[in-house]
């Protein structure tokens, strides 16, 4: 993914997002219709990867899908963020173990109109043993 995306990726990061994540910048300059098939494209992706392997990057990738249809240069630097964290922790490996199957934990959380539009996001993780086996964020 970080290979075949348009713009050369070049050192890490260490989050995937940072604060200014669900900011819309409405003066921002639109991408070319090149870019911005390649962002969708490389958006769709991420959102494959982050529901199967890694969902560290999930709160990040779901705000990006909410740009696909118009995207502008603030969302393609999150998108380079993004790929930077995965370059940075591409040995961040999923694990799953458990010591016990008798356990289950939750966490779940949610903030009040932070997207431009004034809707909320909301995500949670499930937990078994010491491995995540389900997670969601959402819009």
């Amino acid at each position: 993914i970080i290979d075949d995306f348009s713009v050369r990726i070049t050192g890490g990061a260490a989050t995937p997002a940072a604060s200014h994540l669900c900011v819309v910048d409405k003066d921002c300059q639109q991408l070319s219709k090149e870019l911005a098939a390649h962002f969708h494209t490389t958006v769709a992706q991420l959102l494959f990867l982050c529901k199967r392997a890694r969902p560290d990057i999930l709160v990040a990738v779901t705000f990006l899908t909410t740009r696909v249809k118009a995207p502008c240069d603030d969302d393609c630097k999150k998108l380079v963020r993004v790929l930077k964290y995965m370059k940075a922790t591409k040995d961040l490996v999923l694990t799953l173990r458990a010591d016990s199957l008798t356990t289950m934990k939750w966490w779940v959380d949610g903030a009040f109109a932070v997207h431009s539009d004034f809707k909320s996001h909301t995500g949670g993780v499930m937990m078994l043993g010491e491995g995540t086996i389900y997670c969601a964020s959402t819009k």
